[in-house]
């Protein structure tokens, strides 16, 4: 099943609502229940934007959406798993973030799911991926080109970087 299959098929069963509880629960939950209108109404946009884009199948004979569980050990003393959604390339074996992936390539993306949920938290865990950078094709794009800048400011030189030694357990925000 394809990125747009799946909406498609949500779309169809009257039941994008349900995908939207399933993601309330799932990434929302610590938000008063009276935000999850303003969660729909920015989710609703989301779906309305891939259907209305044209597809750029440049990527899908090379990747795919995988969605798998993963688990988070760094902290032996809070091991947890969650749902990872990231590229998978066919040729290396390897995943990718996909978080700065222009939507119009992932319209007609297959999706690999090896978690059990239905197809409203598969969507729901796709769409809560695809927008960590803001709720438009616009702010993808805008992320994605401040991410590029970013790179070859330290390619040339010119970035301002920090050594990881010289970082202490002050200078970190949590």
């Amino acid at each position: 099943m394809t990125l747009i299959e799946l909406i498609n098929k949500v779309m169809d069963e009257g039941a994008l609502n349900k995908a939207i509880v399933s993601m309330y629960l799932e990434y929302y939950d610590d938000q008063p229940m009276d935000e999850i209108d303003t969660i729909a109404h920015s989710y609703n946009k989301v779906i309305r934007d891939i259907l209305e884009a044209t597809p750029d199948d440049q990527s899908i004979d090379t990747y795919n959406i995988l969605v798998k569980e993963e688990t988070d050990d760094i902290d032996p003393d809070d091991v947890q798993t969650y749902t990872d959604v990231s590229l998978y390339n066919k040729k290396e074996s390897k995943t990718y973030a996909m978080d700065c992936t222009s939507w119009t390539e992932l319209i007609n993306m297959e999706i690999t799911s090896e978690i059990d949920t239905d197809i409203y938290g598969l969507l729901a865990h796709i769409l809560w991926e695809i927008t960590f950078y803001g709720f438009s094709l616009h702010d993808i794009e805008a992320a994605k080109e401040s991410m590029m800048k970013q790179v070859q400011e330290i390619e040339d030189g010119t970035a301002t970087l920090i050594p990881l030694s010289g970082i202490s357990a002050e200078d970190l925000p949590f």
